[in-house]
């Protein structure tokens, strides 16, 4: 038979050889999925990451790079009109999840440097990691459904978007998810990630927001998301980003007067009269807010 189709049968050899604990054997199952990849087999390909991303986890180790491989993939395969399995995008997603939890946990106990740098990395990476799944989410609903609704997301994947939202990381910088996907300095990993996903990005934010985001988060420098949205310099080109975007922090909560460590509100942080304009449309002061 062709060589290829034995890869499944000798990598399940040498998981018996050498164990489901030995730290080789999820490379060398890695390594036979990026080969389906190069042929353009995604479905074994995933089936093979999914197993050595089971298997590093049952370990222990870091599985940033795993997570952020499979973000890749997934983009590269809407890309090229390959069908993508949201069972399968759910299942990474989840996994990315539960490490950004592991993240946390860990970020909060070490006491040398280096070794907190190196989580650091790995949670914004990883943070990364899940906007980019939420975005090929959203893509592949729209395009199963034809449908941009985000209420048509399915509830499985809302579900662990919830218990993101819910664990509430953030960067070094104090960025909080909702900040990385309205800002348009948000970076996005150059391989295939860039065809798929930009940031703002519309559909992203909607969802983080109905799971649950908080519009009134602040950075370090106490900018909202809404003090980043507004100095997008791409409007005339991408308007219904800016627009929906600032309709949709506006609807959930966000404040036109919040004020950041540098006495700025969004207003005057806007870097175009299209952003103020709509600001100035959706001003709608309370007496609470006058108040205050």
């Amino acid at each position: 038979p062709p060589r290829s189709t034995l890869f499944p049968y000798t990598t399940l050899f040498r998981s018996r050889v050498l164990g489901q604990d030995n730290p080789e054997l999820p490379y060398i199952i890695i390594f036979r999925g990026a080969i389906f990849a190069d042929s353009a087999r995604f479905d074994k390909c995933t089936l093979l990451w999914l197993h050595a991303l089971q298997l590093r986890l049952n370990t222990n180790t870091s599985v940033c790079k795993d997570l952020l491989r499979f973000a890749q993939m997934f983009s590269q395969m809407l890309k090229t009109g390959h069908v993508v399995e949201l069972e399968h995008v759910i299942t990474v997603l989840a996994a990315t999840v539960q490490e950004i939890r592991v993240n946390e946990e860990k970020r909060g106990n070490l006491e040398q440097e280096e070794d907190r740098e190196a989580v650091e990395a790995d949670l914004e990476q990883n943070l990364l990691t899940a906007l980019y799944l939420i975005n090929v989410i959203a893509k592949v609903d729209l395009k199963q459904n034809n449908n941009a609704d985000v209420n048509n997301i399915p509830v499985e994947a809302l579900k662990q978007i919830y218990k993101l939202v819910q664990t509430n990381p953030v960067t070094m910088s104090g960025a909080s998810l909702l900040h990385l996907s309205v800002n348009q300095q948000t970076p996005v990993d150059d391989f295939h990630t860039n065809e798929i996903c930009t940031f703002p990005c519309i559909a992203t934010t909607k969802l983080l927001l109905k799971a649950g985001a908080d519009p009134q988060s602040m950075d370090n420098n106490r900018d909202t998301p809404l003090h980043l949205i507004v100095q997008y310099t791409k409007y005339v080109a991408n308007f219904k980003t800016l627009h929906s975007i600032i309709l949709a922090l506006l609807e959930a909560g966000a404040h036109i007067d919040s004020v950041n460590s540098a006495a700025e509100t969004p207003l005057t942080k806007a870097a175009s009269g299209v952003a103020e304009i709509i600001l100035k449309s959706q001003s709608r002061m309370s007496l609470k807010c006058l108040a205050a």
